[in-house]
């Protein structure tokens, strides 16, 4: 089963990936001025998690089985990790709906740059997931290939 151990890798590199730009961002915009940055850090990794892995479940492990069906089979991890990485702003307007719907509209201080942080961290888990998906799918075809000659 290639979508277990793919789906972590995708959702460890998204959350360190988020943490670290997300924070980035958040002191270049002024808004984490001394001790705060702890309170962001422990904020980020109470709030994203659940996102996360919704992304994970909704929209690349649907998006990697279905292409590894329609396939010959020959398909490269780099065409996986690049077909989650074209679905990621899929993915964000996915979070962004359900996060309005349950919270309301985001707020948008400090412009529209707080929505590239956590794009660019679902486009990296997006790779990291394709192209963890297709190695493990390809060797997992390769050794059924060998079994059956």
């Amino acid at each position: 089963m290639a979508v277990l151990p793919s789906a972590a890798l995708s959702w460890l590199v998204m959350m360190a990936t988020g943490l670290m730009l997300g924070a980035l961002t958040e002191s270049w915009l002024g808004h984490l001025d001394s001790g705060h940055a702890g309170e962001y850090a422990v904020s980020f990794l109470l709030a994203m998690p659940v996102p996360f892995l919704l992304v994970v479940a909704m929209v690349f492990a649907p998006l990697a089985l279905g292409l590894r069906a329609i396939s010959s089979g020959g398909t490269s991890p780099w065409a996986f990790g690049g077909a989650c990485v074209l679905t990621a702003p899929l993915a964000g307007l996915l979070l962004l709906a359900i996060g309005a719907a349950i919270w309301g509209p985001p707020a948008t201080g400090g412009g529209f740059i707080k929505f590239i942080v956590p794009l660019l961290a679902i486009a990296s888990g997006g790779m990291a997931f394709g192209v963890a998906f297709g190695r493990v799918a390809s060797a997992n075809r390769h050794n059924n290939v060998e079994e059956l000659s």
